[in-house]
């Protein structure tokens, strides 16, 4: 546990008797604790987390993998959505879901792979139920079955060769990212579904890529990227490496 602190907090060291969110640690990286610690074989919940707080109080309440609870029942996280405060705020403020997303370029690496980066995307879309969130005019909120959301629909590759090879490419390349992202934008659609895009510029076999990941803000928050996105990675790293998918268990 107390290597587990470590890894997460980005320190050195931890020991026994210190304090996650002394050392600080937030909401976001107690899940990302959780997520790591089942993978060691332990079992622990956010909210013990919050109340335990130390390697060595939490070491006293800690299962290890398949000592859980056999009451518990998952949610499938399908079905109806009852509108948050903030989403009903949109409504009476903008009227309407268009065109409202966050959005995140990341850097890839050379070779990504169309195949592969689709299936990543399907395995996100997939595992986290929110992306499949569908919303009607009259803004009742409905999420999909698993399987509901063809990646293929939301994933696009655009030929970005010799991108980084001098200034005048690299200003090119901006330009063609500035536009691609206004075409993501409006290729979203919650009203069918559609409340993901993924733009791969593909610069070449040799040199590292660009990812724009775009989200429709009802599905995602600011703190959501820190999940999405570790997830995303460990999807395609899985297909890359011709393994399952298995990503950890959605709180």
């Amino acid at each position: 546990l107390c290597a587990l602190f470590a890894e997460v907090l980005g320190v050195e060291r931890v020991g026994a008797d210190d304090g996650f969110f002394a050392l600080g640690g937030d909401s976001i990286m107690s899940i990302q604790l959780v997520s790591r610690a089942r993978r060691a074989g332990l079992v622990l919940t956010p909210r013990e987390i919050f109340e335990h707080r130390t390697p060595a109080a939490l070491a006293e309440v800690c299962r290890t993998v398949g000592e859980e609870a056999a009451d518990a029942v998952e949610d499938d996280g399908t079905g109806p959505v009852e509108a948050t405060p903030v989403m009903r705020w949109l409504r009476e403020w903008r009227g309407t879901a268009e065109g409202f997303q966050q959005s995140v370029l990341l850097r890839v690496p050379a070779g990504l792979g169309e195949g592969r980066l689709t299936a990543a995307v399907q395995a996100l879309l997939d595992h986290h139920d929110a992306l499949r969130l569908r919303v009607s005019g009259d803004w009742a909120l409905v999420v999909g079955e698993r399987g509901s959301v063809d990646a293929a629909r939301c994933v696009r590759r655009v030929p970005l060769a010799d991108a980084d090879a001098n200034n005048d490419a690299d200003a090119d390349a901006d330009g063609v990212v500035v536009g691609e992202a206004r075409a993501a934008v409006a290729r979203l659609a919650p009203e069918s579904g559609v409340v993901v895009q993924v733009v791969w510029f593909d610069a070449g076999p040799e040199v590292s890529g660009r990812l724009l990941v775009v989200v429709h803000h009802l599905a995602v928050d600011g703190v959501s990227w820190r999940v999405l996105l570790p997830d995303l990675r460990q999807a395609w790293e899985s297909v890359a490496a011709g393994e399952p998918v298995r990503l950890d268990p959605v709180g």
